[in-house]
Order: C-alpha cells, then sequence, then structure tokens
C-alpha cells in the first residue's frame, strides 16, 4: 500500500470521510510533515513511538501528532510513496493510543465482518493490550510569531 494511504488506512474505520485524507491535485499532501523535517522545537512537542512494525508508520504517527498539535509545514515530498505492509497489530496500536476503547473494539468486529484472518486480527489486539493511551491535546506547538502576524484579509476589512 503506497504510503500516502497510510492516514485513509489507519483512520477509515473511524473517521472514513475525514477532510485529510484526500490528497491535492498534484499528488503531493500539504498536511503530513515528514518528523525528519521538523525543528528540534517541535520534535519535543511530539512523543516518537518507535513500536510499529515499520519506521514509517512511526513516522506517520509523528505526522498526525504533529497536526493535531498545530505544526503545518508545507515542503516538498511530504509523504513518500514507499510501499508498506500495514499489520493488525498497527492499527490496534494507533486506535488504542488516540481514541476509545469502543472504537477498538468496533474497530476489532468491523474487520472480523469484513473477513479479515480473525487469528491475525486477535494476535494483533492482544500485542497492543499495554498500549496506553496518549492525550494529544496535553501539549502543543506554541508559534511565537503569532501575535504580531498582520493579515492582510483582516486589514481589507471585509464586509461578511
Amino acid at each position: 500500500m503506497p504510503k500516502k494511504y497510510i492516514s485513509y488506512s489507519l483512520m477509515k474505520y473511524i473517521r472514513p470521510i475525514w477532510y485529510f485524507h484526500l490528497i491535492s491535485n498534484d499528488g503531493e499532501s500539504v498536511v503530513w510533515t515528514n518528523y525528519n523535517q521538523l525543528s528540534r522545537d517541535e520534535k519535543e512537542v511530539i512523543h516518537y513511538d518507535q513500536d510499529y512494525s515499520n519506521q514509517v508508520l512511526s513516522n506517520w504517527d509523528a505526522s498526525y501528532q504533529a497536526l493535531m498539535k498545530g505544526i503545518v509545514k508545507k515542503t516538498e515530498n511530504n509523504i513518500q510513496t514507499d510501499e508498506i505492509e500495514l499489520l493488525p497489530a498497527d492499527i490496534y496500536r494507533f486506535i488504542r493510543k488516540y481514541h476509545k476503547k469502543i472504537w477498538l473494539y468496533l474497530v476489532f468486529f468491523q474487520r472480523l465482518f469484513s473477513l479479515f484472518n480473525p487469528i491475525s486480527e486477535f494476535i494483533g489486539l492482544w500485542q497492543t493490550r499495554h498500549v496506553q493511551k496518549y492525550n494529544l491535546f496535553h501539549t502543543h506547538y506554541v508559534y511565537d510569531e503569532y501575535f504580531d502576524y498582520d493579515s492582510s484579509l483582516i486589514k481589507s476589512n471585509p464586509l461578511l
């Protein structure tokens, strides 16, 4: 599966029509930042999880955290198109970290009814039993220039 579809593959059970799944016309993503391109201050806000089966997924998890914490950068080639295998343990790890437990079990049963291998699904669920829920909004990135920003739109005083 191409990496640019990781967001949809992990989130399709919880947010199937989420705006950030969309890819722009030129094929580049404008919101998913690469963890390696973040500054040291931005990396301090992110809790990097190396326990995914693939480092690409760990980087995507960090990118998801960056997006949720307000770090958005427009850089070239934010998301590579490498092919990776998404394991059930990766899906359940992500859901356990960021969503309520009811979603975990709903996704588990939905995947069973979708005829995924029940043994690998149960093993993936079992392997993630010690993953703790992470509060994404405990810390956020602070933009120092925010209060000094002068918007040309606000200065034009539109009638809306």
